[in-house]
């Protein structure tokens, strides 16, 4: 039983901690350290730890000292008591608590709800885990080469949690499960997101002449679904357009503007509803170039565009050497 206070006794000690500073937190430190200022007037501080609340400290120290530190903590709830004593006897009593959990979450299991080969490429998993004392504060995940990223302990436990979209591919996710006190557990696991079926062309043109409108068609096995048309002039990036499929998987393409003249690689890719992506189809090529009669215009215009000039400087050379040499023979012949 806490003695009431007599009259003109100190103040309770203002106590502060800088190992373990917030009561409400939870801190994998065991070792604690505690201060306080001592005014004057106060012989002698009376200090204890424990685990009861509302504890009266037993051991005291003359002179008072102003700080104290305990090492080698096990894990759990303490409470840090402090009162000093000045000649009117001793004053109120200070409860500082402080919370330490060293030891990290259970080790973390995760499950996948529909197996580890799946065409959803928004998997659902359970991540099975738990603290016992300062509990589940957050979880870090990092699938394949992507960044970290963070999930809060509410989310995840609305169990199953369902992960971001995924590509295609196999994949690893490593999921670390932290306590409220910093220590965490890791785990791993392997999946895979298989691919859709990818589009099939139906038909297209092997040969397209300048100014003409591409147009394709073609069937996938997803109705409703968005058809990725690929088109790859040579050495130029790859540019896409999209159409969608009708309630029969069926689409038809036309390029939303001429395409310039070259060769053209055309592949396609479909995302279905969910997200879900197929590998590329198989690539076919695509020739837009000029018709033969333009061609051989265009080559003939070229042509004469050269050799024209070229046979009127030889004329006008000609006519130059010619007139040179009448000049010529004129003044020899009046010499």
């Amino acid at each position: 039983t806490t003695p009431s206070a007599v009259s003109g006794t100190p103040s309770a000690p203002a106590i502060s901690s800088p190992t373990h500073p917030e009561p409400s937190k939870w801190y994998s430190q065991k070792d604690a350290k505690f201060t306080w200022a001592v005014p004057s007037g106060v012989t002698s501080v009376r200090l204890l730890v424990g685990k009861i609340p509302g504890a009266a400290p037993t051991i005291t120290y003359t002179p008072a000292i102003s700080a104290k530190e305990i090492q080698d903590l096990a894990d759990g709830v303490y409470y840090f008591h402090a009162q000093f004593r000045n000649s009117a006897g001793w004053g109120e009593i200070s409860h500082f608590r402080f919370q330490i959990d060293t030891a990290p979450p259970e080790p973390l299991k995760i499950t996948f709800i529909d197996g580890k080969e799946i065409e959803n490429p928004r998997p659902t998993v359970v991540f099975d885990t738990v603290d016992g004392l300062s509990g589940i504060d957050y979880y870090k995940i990092k699938i394949g080469e992507e960044e970290f990223y963070n999930a809060t302990s509410e989310e995840i436990e609305g169990n199953p949690y369902t992960l971001p979209l995924q590509p295609p591919g196999k994949k690893t996710i490593l999921v670390q499960a932290f306590d409220k006190a910093g220590n965490y557990t890791t785990a791993t696991e392997e999946f895979t997101i298989k691919p859709l079926q990818a589009p099939v062309i139906a038909e297209y043109p092997k040969e397209l002449a300048s100014g003409e409108i591409l147009k394709i068609k073609g069937t996938s096995a997803y109705p409703d679904s968005q058809i990725i048309i690929w088109l790859q002039r040579e050495k130029d990036k790859p540019q896409s357009q999209s159409v969608k499929s009708d309630e029969n998987g069926n689409f038809t393409f036309v390029a939303e503007e001429k395409l310039k003249d070259g060769i053209y690689k055309l592949w396609l890719e479909v995302i279905d509803k969910r997200g879900a992506k197929s590998e590329p189809s198989g690539k076919v090529s695509i020739a837009i170039e000029q018709p033969a009669l333009l061609r051989i215009g265009s080559w003939a215009i070229g042509f004469l565009a050269v050799v024209i000039p070229l046979i009127a400087l030889i004329i006008l050379l000609a006519a130059l050497l010619w007139y040179g040499w009448h000049k010529f023979t004129s003044f020899r012949k009046k010499i």
